[in-house]
């Protein structure tokens, strides 16, 4: 990250005031730190009477379906292009990375200026137009909850903006239970809180709200579990069988790659999830000794030093999960893992 491509909050304000057409979006498999910025920023931009859309390119989880209230949340179709390639400026959430936006980013990158907004560490290379990045900050919600404040006219904020935030924040931090959980965390709980937001409300919509297929396929993780390094590494598969056996869709595995993780003795946690005939989805999750963000950036991916995650192409199971069992054990072992550059 450069000085020159670095902007803060009034450089953001002026972008906005000057934009006609804005478009607003996160990452790939949404979660609740993007979705809620992105619905938060919604709602701030048609009270000042913006022209905006929210439009992803994965579905929206159904347990963030209560934030999609009116369907403001849209996936992203080939009749949305001409409308993506003629806006001029580009929101985008929880994303340090353009590539995780997927085929979305052609079109968004053509004529928009895009802000990145995120708190995970920022890849090089980078094709957004501008980057406002706070490593510190619990979420990226965190980081729009300042942000919003700083422009909202009231003592509180309104409601929706308030729920859609405590939803990014309560989602990354774990339920308050991850190390991301600091005083800047519980500030900001409480300012919602003032704002109307009803915490247990938000967390039966998230927690509380899992579907029968869900819990099959939980079922069959926990039977398939497997472990390594004298049950310090716990993994398991899913494939597009198990999928289909449970009659579950890959958004129901929100979740698991943290449980297999509060296993006693397990230092690290990763899932192997299927996507496609040639695509797999690689998730980690650490208990806090064992750094994998430098894990999934050997595979081009990234996040945070305790919870990361890549897209892995044309390698089979087997080969991944012998690949990644054996960085692991050289970070337990206390060796250095380097990017893998023959990608």
């Amino acid at each position: 990250m450069t000085e020159k491509s670095t902007i803060g909050w009034a450089g953001l304000t002026k972008l906005i005031q000057k934009a006609h057409r804005i478009v607003l979006t996160t990452h790939i498999h949404p979660d609740g730190d993007g979705l809620g910025c992105e619905v938060a920023v919604y709602h701030h931009l048609q009270t000042i009477g913006k022209e905006c859309r929210i439009i992803n390119i994965s579905p929206v989880p159904h347990q963030y379906d209560f934030l999609n209230e009116g369907g403001i949340i849209e996936y992203y179709t080939e009749k949305d292009r001409t409308w993506v390639a003629e806006a001029d400026l580009g929101l985008v959430f929880d994303v340090g990375d353009a590539a995780r936006i997927g085929s979305f980013s052609a079109d968004l990158l053509r004529n928009a200026v895009t802000v990145s907004i995120d708190h995970h560490p920022v890849r090089p290379g980078q094709d957004f137009t501008y980057l406002i990045n706070d490593l510190e900050a619990p979420a990226a919600g965190t980081m729009l909850w300042e942000y919003l404040r700083q422009v909202n006219n009231n003592p509180h904020l309104p409601k929706r903006i308030a729920d859609a935030l405590y939803t990014a924040l309560v989602t990354d931090t774990g339920s308050f239970r991850y190390s991301n959980t600091t005083e800047r965390a519980h500030t900001m709980a409480i300012d919602l809180i003032r704002s109307g937001t009803v915490p247990h409300l938000i967390h039966r919509h998230i927690y509380e709200n899992r579907r029968i297929q869900e819990v099959r396929l939980l079922g069959e993780v926990i039977r398939r579990l497997e472990f390594a390094c004298d049950g310090r590494i716990a993994h398991f598969r899913i494939t597009a069988e198990t999928l289909t056996n449970c009659a579950a869709v890959p958004g129901d595995v929100d979740g698991f790659t943290d449980y297999a993780r509060s296993i006693e003795g397990v230092e690290v946690s990763f899932m192997l999830l299927v996507v496609s005939p040639v695509v797999t989805r690689l998730n980690f999750r650490s208990m806090g000794n064992i750094t994998v963000n430098d894990v999934a950036g050997h595979y081009g991916g990234g996040g945070h030093k305790f919870a990361a995650g890549a897209t892995i192409a044309h390698k089979s199971l087997d080969e991944i999960e012998k690949e990644v069992i054996d960085l692991l054990a050289q970070k337990i072992n206390g060796s250095d893992i380097k990017e893998d550059t023959s990608r």
